[in-house]
């Protein structure tokens, strides 16, 4: 088995335990079958300690 196909297979078909054992596949196909929860944005976001903006550090 190459590294790749290793990957593949890790990041696919192998159970986590962090997903309550299930395929990171399975656990895609329940959150594409469900609807989104009420006001909640459907879109990917940033954690905000990753985004904000600091102004420019000051020398004395």
């Amino acid at each position: 088995m190459t590294l790749e196909a290793w990957g593949r297979h890790y990041n696919t078909r192998r159970p986590h335990q962090a997903l309550d054992w299930k395929t990171p596949a399975e656990v895609r196909a329940e959150k594409l079958a469900s609807p989104p929860a009420r006001g909640h944005i459907a879109a990917p976001h940033r954690h905000a300690a990753l985004t904000r903006r600091f102004p420019p550090a000051r020398v004395p």
